[in-house]
């Protein structure tokens, strides 16, 4: 007799579940600095560019590694 494997969450179905509610405060937090940070990217001279460049490449590896280590988390539940 096969013990019955529960398949692994996907990434996608992570997002869609209930999250806590700091989870999802610190998500909101993030995205919107993250449409802040673009928006001043684009009312700045061309000479910031690569510096918001930088910054803005900065805050989206926080961002992905943050939600990957809750989906990670919830994996481990």
């Amino acid at each position: 007799m096969n013990p019955t494997i529960k398949p692994k969450q996907t990434f996608s179905e992570f997002l869609s579940q209930r999250l806590t509610t700091k989870e999802r405060s610190q998500i909101v937090f993030l995205t919107f600095g993250l449409i802040a940070i673009l928006a001043l990217a684009f009312m700045v001279k061309a000479e910031f560019g690569a510096l918001i460049a930088i910054v803005v490449g900065l805050v989206l590896l926080v961002t992905y590694f943050y939600i990957r280590g809750l989906w990670l988390k919830s994996l481990n539940r």
